[in-house]
């Protein structure tokens, strides 16, 4: 064992790592957000700014500033069971309680951000992801436990 990041107070739900594997961001299920310094485990409480500045390998984290506009009214935080970027970091992906999958520009950043919606499954999603080239998404159902693949036809802006 070369670290451990302690300082959640429950489950912890996602995590990143920063481009150049220095820090770990991780989402728990009280909706903390929170950052680590590698491979030390050490917390991070730097100010938001130098943190918002940080360049992250993946996003999969529902939690952070390039997502909060993803985020439905009347939330009750816990809707939003994955998040997922597009390898060219313009789309992000989400899969929720409601059984769809949502289509943002990213970073998504504005209240009410424009999406697109697809429906397919017919309980809630559990995850979704995107294809390493960025062509296709990949969607897992919970309770009817399909996998379907989507396509991604064209990344374009969002009026």
């Amino acid at each position: 064992q070369i670290g451990c990041c302690r300082g959640h107070g429950t489950t912890v739900t996602h995590i990143d790592f920063s481009l150049d594997g220095k820090m770990l961001m991780s989402n728990c299920a009280a909706r903390e957000c929170l950052f680590w310094e590698m491979p030390s485990g050490r917390r991070l409480t730097n100010d938001g700014a130098s943190l918002a500045e940080s360049q992250w390998a993946s996003w999969t984290c529902v939690l952070g500033f390039p997502v909060i506009g993803i985020w439905p009214d009347d939330s009750d935080g816990s809707d939003i069971n994955a998040v997922h970027r597009s390898p060219d970091g313009n789309l992000v992906v989400t899969a929720d309680d409601f059984g769809m999958l949502k289509l943002f520009n990213c970073p998504c950043v504005v209240e009410d951000a424009p999406f697109q919606a697809a429906g397919g499954h017919c309980s809630h999603l559990a995850s979704a992801r995107f294809t390493c080239d960025g062509t296709a998404i990949v969607s897992c159902g919970g309770t009817d436990r399909a996998i379907i693949r989507w396509s991604v036809e064209e990344a374009r802006a969002f009026d």
